[in-house]
């Protein structure tokens, strides 16, 4: 799994963009946290890290929902293929608060619920992240998910 800092330059701008407008909702709903890492012959490639949370549909399924939503972005529309692996992340990916455990108490409330799980996830990103899973996404019109032999679990 590659460190944020070795993805390459030209990237960054899309990743950058990806996370604040929409990754930023898998990581506090579905504890998925997704890169770019590569860009290249109509194909773009992410990493994808995933938490313990319990989801409703198929590792498959929502592997397909997250290229799908990589796709919108206009670097990337003229992409037919996404190759996504999935890494078992060993904390959250990000996180929720709901408002009555902070509404009208002070900052330190706040604080106090924040502050350990930022540390947890900083923690969890130190540790290796497992590959788990690995998927090739046919992005054509009417795509569907790809069978071939680059897709399968670890």
């Amino acid at each position: 799994m590659l460190e944020y800092s070795e993805i390459p330059e030209e990237l960054k701008p899309i990743n950058h963009r990806h996370i604040h407008a929409i990754d930023k909702l898998y990581r506090m709903h579905a504890g998925a946290s997704t890169h770019l890492t590569a860009l290249h012959d109509g194909v773009f490639e992410l990493e994808t890290r995933i938490d313990h949370r319990k989801r409703n549909i198929s590792n498959e399924r929502f592997a397909e929902n997250i290229a799908r939503s990589w796709h919108r972005n206009a670097e990337l529309r003229a992409c037919l293929e996404c190759r996504i692996r999935f890494y078992q992340s060993a904390g959250p990916s990000g996180f929720t608060i709901p408002t009555k455990r902070v509404k009208g108490k002070g900052p330190e409330t706040l604080a106090q619920v924040v502050l350990p799980l930022f540390k947890q996830m900083a923690e969890a990103q130190k540790l290796p992240a497992p590959l788990i899973a690995e998927y090739s996404i046919s992005l054509a019109p009417k795509g569907a998910l790809s069978q071939n032999p680059n897709s399968h679990e670890h």
